[in-house]
């Protein structure tokens, strides 16, 4: 009994300290987080920030395409069955109109055009001849020395002498214009832009054979928001659009160009390229042609029709990616960096987080008009001269204290 009495006490005792043994373990635990909690909320993460403010911006998007067109481009095709001969020019060539572009060749052509030649030759005999005769015979006829009937033949026979030069003349005509269709040539100034079949390739009737285009003057095709189109209309069409060297035909155009330190060689001429090197950008003058639809529809996106200003050739007809188009007139508007923006869902909807004066940030949407690599333009959900989170924003989250670092003068250099 005093053994079952021990045992029952000592279970007792060890049940007690375990009890006590884990109440100081959620009791240290607790404190330990609560000292970690004041020892985090007691440094506050540093974070760049900028006032929202007016200045000075032009505006420059980035489109993720641009089509671009030729002011006219077309095929030249073959009139005729043919072998290609001869090719005189290369792709990217500058051509006048008249210029030979291709050659091609008929084994039947030389035969056909020297027998129609034959055929011309002995007409033009047989005329001859009629012509002497029926001359003679009407001398004869008015001294009554040949008969009607004789005078009647030699009219006939001239006749059927006339009849056969012009069908030997007509032969002949269609073995030269057969003859002529083997040689292609430029129905006007322009570039050749490709050519589809080289020497000795066998070509048929209607086969294109070059495309030829007129690529000094270019046309372009780009959608833009409703409110960015309605920035860049109210402008004073001084825009430009700036490519990726990369992203330019210099792959069409590989016989006639290279670079050389800020210079792009063309054939023999220089054609001067501002560029700081070789993966700088280039640019294109732009002048805004038309918008559709109309700003008297409702639209969410507008197509802007450009002319894009190409005399250095460089650039050639078709669809070019990840595209700015900007303009070089400054507008002064309320703006932030564009570091401080964030995307905060798949539609595309903006947010900034705005500092008050507790120093806790908060987050809030936004719409933005006009922008460049370095500012947005805002529309609405700012007031100047409210403080935004510029850097390091994706650390961040709704309702977190900071401590604010001010950039404006570092922002304004």
């Amino acid at each position: 009994m005093n053994d079952h009495r021990y045992f029952k006490q000592t279970f007792y005792i060890i049940i007690g300290l375990v009890l006590l043994l884990t109440a100081y373990a959620i009791f240290i635990n607790e404190a330990g987080s609560r000292h970690m909690t004041k020892l985090f909320e007691a440094t506050h993460l540093s974070v760049d920030c900028y006032h929202v403010k007016k200045r000075e911006i032009c505006a420059a998007y980035e489109v993720s395409n641009i089509e671009v067109q030729a002011q006219w481009k077309i095929d030249l095709r073959a009139e005729i069955d043919g072998t290609v001969a001869e090719v005189p020019v290369v792709i990217g060539q500058s051509v006048k109109a008249g210029d030979v572009l291709m050659k091609l060749t008929r084994r039947e052509t030389p035969s056909e055009q020297a027998d129609a030649q034959a055929a011309v030759s002995e007409a033009e005999a047989a005329l001859t001849n009629a012509s002497q005769e029926l001359e003679r015979k009407t001398y004869l006829i008015g001294l009554g020395a040949v008969s009607q009937k004789e005078y009647d033949t030699a009219m006939a026979n001239h006749k059927a002498a006339l009849a056969k030069m012009a069908s030997a003349l007509a032969k002949a005509t269609i073995a030269d214009d057969r003859a002529a269709k083997l040689i292609i040539t430029a129905p006007q100034d322009g570039v050749v832009m490709d050519i589809y079949h080289r020497q000795g390739y066998v070509v048929q009737a209607k086969m294109p054979l070059l495309l030829l285009a007129n690529t000094d003057k270019l046309f372009g095709r780009s959608s833009f928001p409703d409110d960015l189109s309605h920035s860049f209309a109210t402008g004073n069409n001084d825009y430009y659009m700036e490519i990726k060297p990369y992203m330019v035909a210099f792959k069409a155009y590989p016989h006639n160009i290279s670079y050389s330190e800020n210079n792009i060689i063309q054939g023999p001429k220089k054609v001067h390229v501002h560029t700081r090197s070789d993966a700088d950008p280039l640019r294109f003058k732009l002048k805004l042609h038309n918008i559709l639809p109309a700003f008297s529809k409702k639209a969410s996106y507008r197509e802007l029709h450009w002319e894009v200003q190409n005399q250095n050739g460089l650039l050639e007809p078709t669809t070019y990616r990840n595209v700015i188009i900007g303009s070089t007139t400054p507008v002064t508007t309320l703006v932030l960096p564009v570091s401080a923006i964030r995307n905060i869902n798949s539609a595309g909807e903006e947010s900034v987080f705005v500092v008050d004066e507790n120093n806790v940030i908060h987050s809030r949407s936004v719409s933005l008009g006009i922008r460049n690599e370095d500012y947005a333009e805002i529309i609405s959900g700012l007031v100047e001269g409210e403080l935004v989170a510029s850097i390091g924003i994706n650390s961040l989250s709704d309702k977190m204290t900071i401590q604010p670092i001010v950039k404006d003068e570092e922002n304004e250099r």
